[in-house]
């Protein structure tokens, strides 16, 4: 099978794309439920997340008030890079936030 590289629009490599400092943190504060790692092990279409708010991986889910701002600075970096390196991602979004 051959290995697929992933590029960003600049065709610079992703492998500089920031990282969410609170990974890590979220991640042992906030596992996934039993039911949600079941369906993945299994690799079962896992449409658990959609109304859980129970770990960061579902839509409900809100950043606790503790670590707001470390996680604007994070998508703050994200949407710099994606402008240096992804331009028209970001002409897409902004059309699709603006109406």
């Amino acid at each position: 099978m051959k290995k697929i590289t992933l590029i960003n629009e600049d065709a610079t490599s992703i492998s500089d794309f920031p990282k969410n400092p609170l990974k890590e943190k979220w991640k042992k504060l906030y596992p996934k439920e039993e039911l949600c790692i079941a369906l993945d092990k299994n690799n079962i279409m896992n449409y658990s997340c959609i109304n859980c708010d129970k770990c960061p991986e579902g839509d409900l889910w809100e950043v606790p008030e503790e670590d707001i701002e470390l996680y604007k600075d994070y998508l703050e970096k994200v949407k710099k890079y994606n402008v240096e390196h992804n331009p028209t991602m970001i002409k897409i979004l902004s059309k699709i936030n603006n109406n």
